[in-house]
């Protein structure tokens, strides 16, 4: 436990260069604070996205008012540093053999720690989900069920998570308690998006890349290559170990819950793979059925990968692997990006009228008083949004349908885009923005 105490301060260290930066560099996390702030400053609600993520929409609205991103920010921290405990407790209840070096793994992973100073529900839901399987552990069905209703509260999608940890539950009688109680408490918490969907249509958004290669690419990023390749020599020896040694049945229990689990965090990336965030709750499940049988030097060269993941990670090439930013490194150079492009889009130096595709959406607008919605209603634009500069002749979409663009160009508008842009235009529209317009690199 003095090893873990020792580690928070290295934590806070670490994240305090994130929390003034912004918001985060994922669009969602704006989406919550406009929900947030509609909330607080309006008293109406309007989900972020999808079916709505209620309590992160709710807890985010008093913190905007109090310090904005620097209270999301501090707040999501707090939370994380929480959590570090409540996974070395996880530990503890499935009998690891190496609980601490686990947990330092668990403090330092660089996927978490860049989302420990974001609004978004990723700390959050993960906290409870891993409170409920402590509860669990305890025999605390009710209070359990209670923490996993929570955890869907954050996420709509955590839902699915009853499945595995029924398997903990070794009798009936409770396993209807737990799950009624999920239940039951998760609907409670999701009465405004059910008022706010019983006025106005659902629309689920499923736009994106969803191929196998990036799939692929998607998930190798939540431990990089070197993290990844550890994993796959310690799976290697934990499977001879197991088929080779008798174990106890609580054991094998135990290696089947956090199995399922796991394969049941995989389905729902599969679904919607659209961030590596989608696979933050089979972190701890992964960390712990990968140390049942293997040696604390080969936990120690995991704990080296993922470390030096927030440095350093390779990109393959066609020259070979490249050394690229870590997570860490390239998450403060990215927020200060999107911060510098909040800044300048407006008064970009280009020719005037103009239209900018840019993906940002609310990234862009949300409290930026140097842009403004001239239009919510907007056909062929993949937000309905049509933002004005309010220095200039300058117009900015988040994506826009091909036809859009040629009636625009059309209209003797100039067309620019930043690079990520095109490449989401390509993925969502099939189509090349380069044939209309120009590149902005601001």
């Amino acid at each position: 436990m003095k090893i873990i105490i020792l580690t928070i301060p290295v934590v806070a260290l670490i994240c305090s260069q994130l929390i003034p930066i912004g918001y985060g560099t994922d669009i969602d996390n704006y989406r919550i604070m406009l929900s947030a702030k509609t909330l607080i400053t309006e008293g109406i609600y309007t989900p972020s996205r999808n079916f709505g993520y209620p309590l992160n929409e709710l807890i985010m609205a008093p913190l905007y008012i109090i310090g904005k991103n620097i209270a999301t920010n501090t707040i999501a921290l707090i939370v994380f540093i929480i959590s570090i405990f409540v996974f070395s407790k996880l530990c503890q209840r499935f009998k690891t053999k190496y609980p601490e070096l686990l947990t330092l793994i668990y403090a330092l992973h660089p996927i978490l720690l860049k989302n420990a100073t974001v609004p978004l529900d990723y700390i959050w839901s993960l906290l409870f989900i891993m409170s409920a399987l402590v509860l669990l552990k305890d025999e605390k069905t009710l209070v359990a069920g209670i923490s996993l209703a929570i955890a869907v509260g954050f996420r709509p999608t955590n839902i699915i998570f009853i499945i595995p940890s029924l398997i903990i539950i070794k009798n009936w009688k409770e396993r209807v308690r737990f799950s009624l109680t999920t239940v039951v408490i998760s609907i409670f918490f999701y009465i405004l998006p059910i008022i706010y969907f019983t006025k106005y249509p659902l629309s689920i958004s499923t736009g994106g890349d969803r191929s196998i290669l990036h799939i692929i690419h998607t998930t190798l990023s939540l431990f990089g290559n070197i993290g990844w390749l550890m994993i796959a020599i310690i799976t290697i020896i934990s499977l001879i170990s197991y088929f080779n040694k008798k174990g106890v049945i609580a054991e094998k229990r135990d290696t089947i819950m956090l199995s399922i689990f796991i394969l049941t965090n995989i389905v729902i990336f599969l679904i919607f793979p659209y961030e590596v965030e989608y696979l933050i709750p089979l972190i701890p499940a992964l960390l712990i059925l990968l140390s049942k049988r293997v040696s604390r030097h080969l936990l120690i060269a995991l704990f080296i990968a993922v470390v030096s993941y927030n440095l350093v990670w390779f990109d393959k090439t066609q020259n070979g692997f490249t050394p690229r930013d870590g997570i860490i490194v390239s998450q403060i150079t990215d927020r200060k990006s999107l911060e510098h492009k909040r800044d300048k889009l407006p008064e970009s130096d280009i020719e005037e009228p103009s239209m900018v595709i840019t993906a940002l959406g609310e990234a862009l607008y949300f409290d930026n008083n140097k842009v403004e919605i001239v239009n919510r209603t907007e056909n062929g634009v993949f937000d309905n949004k049509l933002i004005m500069s309010k220095e200039k002749n300058i117009y900015f979409i988040y994506l826009g349908s091909e036809e859009y663009i040629k009636k625009m160009a059309n209209s003797g508008y100039h067309i620019y885009y930043l690079p990520y842009a095109r490449k989401f235009t390509m993925s969502v529209y099939k189509y090349d923005l380069s044939r209309y317009g120009d590149e902005l690199n601001i």
